[in-house]
This record gives C-alpha cells, sequence and structure tokens, in this order.
C-alpha cells in the first residue's frame, strides 16, 4: 500500500521510544550550557535588533537572520513530549514510504528518523530558509548514513514543485511564514494525487497568529479534503493544531462561465 496501514500498538510503541533516543542522540534538549553561554555573549544584541515587541512586523528578510542566529543552538529547548506526541500523531495518520517534502524542516527529527526505521523509502527533500540549519541537519543524515536525502535554503512561499511528492510535511513551520497562505498553495500543488499533508501548527506565536479553520479552508480550495483535525495541549504550554489532508484528483467536469 502506498499510505501505511495502522501500525498496531507494540510497534508504534517501539517507534516512539526509539524516535526519544533519536532526540536525545542529535537534539540534545536540556542541554541548556551552550545556550545560556551563547546568550551572555550576544543577548543584548539579539535583542536590540530583533525586539519582541516588533515581532510580528519582521519582514521576511529579518526573519530568515533571526533563524541563521537560533539556529546555531537550536535543540536544547526541545520538549521531547511534545514531539514525541506530534509524532503518534504522524504514525496515526499514515505514512507514505514514497517521495517527501518537508517545509520549514528545521533539523527534521521526524523524518530522519522515519527514514532511518525504512519508513520513507524514496528521496526526502527538506527545506528550510536557515543555511545553518540546514548544514546541521545534513550532519545528522550523515551521521545516521541516510543518503536519499537532498535540502533546499528557501522560503516555504517560493517552492516551485509540481505534481511531484506523495507526501508534505509542514511540522511547527506554518506560524514563523509571514506568507504561510502562498506555502499553503504551493505545498498542495507539489503533492501528486491522493498525496497527503500532515500539519503540525502552533496556534500561539511571536510572528503571526493563525487560525486553524484559515488552514482548512486554503486548503480545501486547493483541492485537498482535511480528513482529521484534532487539538493537542502542549506539554511546554504551547497547544498545536493536527490537520491532515489528502488531496483529490481534479473532477474533469468544466463548469460553464
Amino acid at each position: 500500500m502506498r499510505i501505511m496501514e495502522k501500525l498496531g500498538q507494540n510497534a508504534k510503541e517501539k517507534l516512539i521510544s526509539g524516535f526519544e533516543v533519536f532526540l536525545e542522540k542529535h537534539l540534545r534538549p536540556g542541554e541548556l550550557s551552550e545556550i545560556v553561554d551563547w546568550m551572555g555573549k550576544h543577548g543584548n544584541e539579539l535583542n536590540s535588533r530583533f525586539p519582541l515587541e516588533r515581532s510580528g512586523s519582521y519582514s521576511d528578510p529579518e526573519l530568515r537572520e533571526l533563524f541563521e542566529l537560533m539556529s546555531v543552538n537550536y535543540g536544547g529547548l526541545t520538549n521531547v513530549e511534545d514531539q514525541k506526541e506530534i509524532f503518534s500523531e504522524l504514525l496515526d495518520c499514515g505514512i507514505s514510504k514514497g517521495r517527501t517534502l518537508s517545509i520549514g524542516c528545521g533539523l527534521a527529527p521526524h523524518e530522519l528518523y522515519l527514514i532511518s526505521q525504512g519508513l520513507i523509502a524514496e528521496e526526502f527533500v527538506g527545506v528550510d530558509t536557515s543555511e545553518n540549519m540546514l548544514k546541521r541537519t545534513r550532519g545528522i543524515a550523515q551521521k545516521e548514513g541516510i543518503t536519499n536525502v537532498s535540502f533546499v535554503q528557501n522560503y516555504g512561499s517560493d517552492i516551485e514543485y509540481d505534481n511531484e511528492f506523495q507526501q508534505v510535511f509542514l511540522i511547527d513551520a506554518l506560524a514563523w511564514m509571514r506568507s504561510w497562505k502562498q506555502c499553503l498553495i504551493k505545498s498542495a500543488k507539489a503533492l501528486e494525487n491522493n498525496g497527503t499533508i500532515f500539519i503540525s501548527h502552533s496556534i500561539y506565536s511571536p510572528v503571526v497568529q493563525i487560525n486553524p479553520l484559515e488552514i482548512i479552508k486554503t486548503l480545501a480550495e486547493c483541492r485537498v479534503d482535511v480528513k482529521k483535525v484534532s487539538g493537542m495541549d502542549g506539554h511546554a504550554g504551547t497547544p498545536r493544531s493536527i490537520i491532515f489532508g489528502k488531496k483529490e484528483q481534479a473532477s474533469g467536469f468544466i463548469i460553464p462561465g
């Protein structure tokens, strides 16, 4: 089958346990000494260049610069329980072994772990605005012996793929995109007919606040039938929406003007 059948409970629990080990190995959550040291040296500069009160009006180039700075120590503040819950939702929705696109992939722990377990077998393409982040992600892939991957530095709203992927992931990415609607339109265009999209969306963001209903509406306009919508409280106090949809084939009917 193109999409995995439901996992048995034992298999699912084993995968989630392995994913936790993967996070500890590569993201080093809770190891904050490097972050504290870096903030001690650069915190004042960061706060003066990117004051929180202006966060809702950062331009795309400013956001890219901010992400480059954040990527240096990204991972230490990861909440493992939150990421395990997102991973569990991803498994419940089903995984295609086919060609996969992840937008705003960051260090791509969910994606690279799925590849390491053979659950994604064809090419994986990760897109992120931060070259420093992608450099670290390439390093993780290399350490895991993963070769069927490529990475592209780009805005999610600027990708240009057409009917090329069996699944698209947007994991905690949309809330950092000022042009999030354009990103969704491009994501749907990238999907093959019957391809799927998985979105983990943080409701609260210092950059842009997006009502999940607007996400669903935009997907519907792009022929993506939303199959699942659920809420996730978040162990770190960051509520999320989980949205999963399937791209339908065009009807072929011509509607008279």
